[in-house]
């Protein structure tokens, strides 16, 4: 499954941002399903999208005894804040405690990853374009990176964490024990 999902991935790369709204708003929807399978094959019982009142959800998933809720992005630019504080309005109407995941595949302005931790209750984790496409690459992998990100949300006050950086600081920690 996991080869299936990186074939359906780089089918949908070829999608140019210069497309109709119809092939990019098509692109969208297919993202969305990608990244149901990738759920479902790391065992996380995702739902996919739906409509409350008003609201869309792009999906959920359960990790633990929490259900997340889902937000996908695939568009040229990146997200602002008001990208996030709308799907933010969207998670704290739910059940305390509830997280939102939205992954962003151009990534997000520093404005608006300052701005969610300003005095805020931290409650969203967000994923880029290199979080997603590890995430795909092996069975388990979204899962491990999404436990990585609420570790670091909760130790740290950081709803984004670049996979990138996160591999950094693995590096360092592991370097430092060894010198121990």
């Amino acid at each position: 499954m996991t080869k299936e999902l990186i074939e359906r991935y780089n089918q949908l790369l070829h999608i140019s941002e210069n497309a109709t709204q119809k092939s990019r708003q098509s692109r969208g929807y297919e993202f969305e399903k990608l990244i149901f399978d990738a759920l479902e094959r790391d065992g996380l019982c995702p739902k996919s999208s739906y409509k409350i009142k008003g609201e869309q959800i792009d999906g959920s998933f359960i990790l633990g005894d929490k259900v997340y809720l889902l937000e996908t992005k695939w568009q040229e630019k990146q997200m602002s804040v008001s990208d996030i504080y709308e799907f933010k309005g969207k998670v704290d109407g739910k059940l305390v405690g509830t997280i939102g995941i939205f992954i962003s595949m151009s990534g997000f302005s520093k404005d608006s990853v300052d701005a969610l931790i300003c005095g805020k209750e931290l409650n969203i984790i967000l994923f880029d374009r290199d979080d997603f496409e590890l995430g795909i690459k092996r069975k388990g992998a979204f899962k491990e990176i999404l436990l990585k990100k609420i570790r670091a949300a909760a130790e740290h006050g950081t709803p984004y964490l670049p996979l990138k950086d996160m591999i950094l600081r693995s590096k360092l920690y592991i370097s430092c024990a060894r010198s121990l």
